[in-house]
């Protein structure tokens, strides 16, 4: 898994500041976590993609300001990266020169910046305000395919019947790794589904896609805690049928994920979160005998 990741604010117009930002960068390594060091940008595009991107994907922020000859602001770049991280909600502590005054949004937000005079003033303050910072406190998810239950009993249509049978239900354990924030409002979707046996896809990227339902509650969307786990209904059959099927939100058959057959399958499966990255677990199942068999799991990086 990945560690979390410290977001270092730092100007870069003189070399003193690009030195102590990449010392930052040097410390929270050593302690664990990963720095980002945010670079100059030139252009609309870049600072979307990579500024914003990795203050959104932090779970933590530093940010230091340094005086400047032509704004009584320093950095202005400083300042707006503390503005979205205090947005965000992210733990963080900021460092000013004697000069500095708070510009723009940033002077209306309750930060108790640090006024600083040396490297030295900075790691100080730091031990003290961060030594409860956790490196393994990373703001995704670590997906996991499982929590079989066996034997329910489950009412179900055939045809214009209601009917009522034993049924076996499989899971995607989503487990939130924050130690501090709860991922808001989750959804889930099947990306995709691909037939092993026959070689083919059978639903696909650009298929219609329906939230699948958490297990348990009914419902399609919920928070996860920090620290806690919830599943996803993940596939289910009734017992005898050798048809599988997936619990999802929808009215009619049209729009419905395909049903499954006895075989041998790749299922894709996507985690969406309001304040999370989006999260991805691929599965090969063996569908046999109403019993799923776990032939390989992969979760790739989070998006």
């Amino acid at each position: 898994m990945l560690k979390a990741k410290v977001f270092i604010s730092c100007g870069q117009t003189t070399q003193e500041e690009k030195t102590i930002g990449t010392k930052l960068v040097s410390y929270f390594t050593k302690r664990g976590f990963d720095a980002y060091f945010a670079e100059e940008v030139h252009n609309s595009l870049a600072l979307t993609q990579s500024i914003y991107s990795n203050i959104r994907t932090s779970e933590y922020f530093v940010c230091v300001n340094f005086d400047r000859k032509d704004s009584k602001y320093g950095s202005l770049f400083v300042q707006q990266e503390l503005a979205i991280a205090s947005f965000l909600e992210l733990p963080l502590v900021a460092f000013h020169q004697p000069k500095i005054k708070l510009g723009g949004v940033a002077q209306y937000l309750h930060v108790n910046s640090i006024e600083f005079n040396s490297f030295k003033d900075i790691i100080l303050n730091l031990d003290q305000f961060t030594k409860k910072w956790d490196p393994e406190s990373k703001n995704q998810f670590r997906l996991s395919f499982g929590n079989e239950h066996l034997g329910l009993t489950t009412q179900y249509q055939e045809g214009n019947m209601v009917l009522t049978g034993s049924s076996n239900w499989y899971h995607i354990i989503v487990e939130n790794l924050s130690h501090i924030f709860t991922a808001k409002n989750c959804y889930s979707f099947i990306e995709s589904i691909f037939d092993l046996d026959n070689g083919r896809e059978v639903f696909g990227q650009n298929e219609y896609k329906n939230e699948l339902m958490w297990a348990g509650t009914g419902r399609i969307n919920l928070n996860v805690p920090y620290l806690a786990k919830k599943d996803i209904d993940a596939i289910y059959t009734i017992q005898g049928s050798k048809k599988w099927v997936f619990q999802e939100a929808n009215t009619s058959t049209v729009y419905s994920y395909p049903q499954l057959s006895d075989g041998k399958y790749r299922i894709v499966y996507l985690v969406h979160s309001e304040n999370f990255p989006e999260a991805k677990i691929e599965v090969d199942l063996l569908l046999a005998d109403d019993r799923v068999k776990l032939l390989q799991e992969k979760q790739p990086i989070t998006l």
